[in-house]
């Protein structure tokens, strides 16, 4: 991590703005959601740019926006989480570039999501008389990390980028998490550093599998899943760089398709009308227009922005080595992505 003695913030060139909540009608879905996320300067002392908070009942999703244009750097940051019928997501992105002039100081910007859901009318079945049953279960999770290379115009490299994913699950008195974590640190890659229900995951898509819990049977229980992405730069101003850091678990996490939710015995089932399981299936709904749809429409928007981003960045990136003043001529839409 980078030590910030002075940062000078030009915020005259900042835009900030966020996207509504987009709510879903209700259904035959009631689980409770919790989704918040910001965008953080972490200087001396620390500065929200913007962020949010929602929770309640109908599935949302909502993120936030920032990107700082100056005439010698630029930041932006993006922010985005939601729940609805078909699992939780959660995404973050943070870029920088700067054209090295003589500055002092440093700069340290994040920016976090964090989705939960939490479903209370899980019943496993069994025959009479069942107390208890020993069940791993099965999750599906699919996203993206991306550290986009740091491009140095110093031999020096000063900089420290890093993406993280995070996924927590609690069935009735029973609790797991994992995480996957890598960053460039001074232009050298670090091997991801993976935990628990991630310590497999390969980064971009996987089944998940919970370890063999003990839980009720023939009574309603409670299971909660968390999902959060965080993505991270550091840099100084003295050198010349572009650098960006990508966390995209916009799609999505959800209890497995493939396979039944529950490993269970036979003579045992599992349903939850709020998780849209049925006899032990994840059954994903077909949208209904103006519901499902529009609850995915934020970070559809979100997920193809930052597409747009990294694609412009990374053919900036191959032209670094003849970066001068005339960067920031490039087209709104170009200079706009980092």
């Amino acid at each position: 991590m980078i030590g910030l003695n002075q940062v000078t913030a030009r915020g005259a060139g900042a835009v900030v703005f966020a996207i509504a909540t987009i709510t879903a009608g209700a259904s035959a879905h009631a689980a409770h959601y919790d989704i918040s996320g910001g965008i953080t300067f972490e200087v001396p002392s620390t500065v929200v740019l913007d962020s949010y908070s929602v929770s309640g009942p109908i599935s949302a999703s909502r993120q936030v926006l920032y990107d700082n244009v100056g005439p010698n750097r630029s930041w932006h940051g993006r922010a985005g989480s939601g729940v609805d019928v078909y699992g939780i997501h959660a995404s973050t992105y943070v870029g920088a570039n700067n054209i090295a002039n003589g500055d002092s100081g440093g700069l340290a910007f994040g920016a976090t999501a964090f989705a939960l859901v939490t479903y209370t009318d899980f019943v496993i079945t069994g025959p009479s008389g069942s107390t208890t049953v020993q069940s791993p279960i099965n999750f599906h999770l699919s996203g993206e990390q991306i550290l986009g290379p740091y491009t140095s115009s110093s031999p020096i490299y000063t900089s420290d980028v890093e993406s993280t994913v995070a996924l927590t699950v609690f069935a009735d008195s029973n609790g797991a998490s994992g995480t996957r974590d890598f960053h460039y640190n001074n232009g050298l890659i670090s091997p991801p550093t993976q935990t628990g229900l991630l310590a497999s995951f390969n980064g971009t898509r996987a089944n998940v599998q919970t370890p063999v819990w003990t839980l009720p049977v023939n009574t309603p229980f409670t299971l909660t899943l968390i999902l959060n992405t965080s993505a991270r730069a550091g840099v100084v101003f003295s050198d010349g760089y572009v650098t960006s850091a990508l966390s995209d678990f916009g799609n999505t996490l959800s209890f497995a398709a493939d396979r039944p939710v529950f490993a269970l015995p036979a003579g045992y089932t599992a349903n939850s009308v709020e998780a849209g399981v049925v006899d032990n299936l994840f059954t994903s709904p077909v949208p209904e227009p103006g519901s499902a749809a529009l609850a995915a429409l934020g970070l559809a928007f979100l997920g193809g922005n930052l597409f747009a981003c990294r694609s412009a960045v990374y053919r900036r990136r191959l032209q670094w080595k003849r970066v001068t003043p005339a960067l920031h001529s490039e087209t709104p839409a170009a200079a706009a992505c980092v």
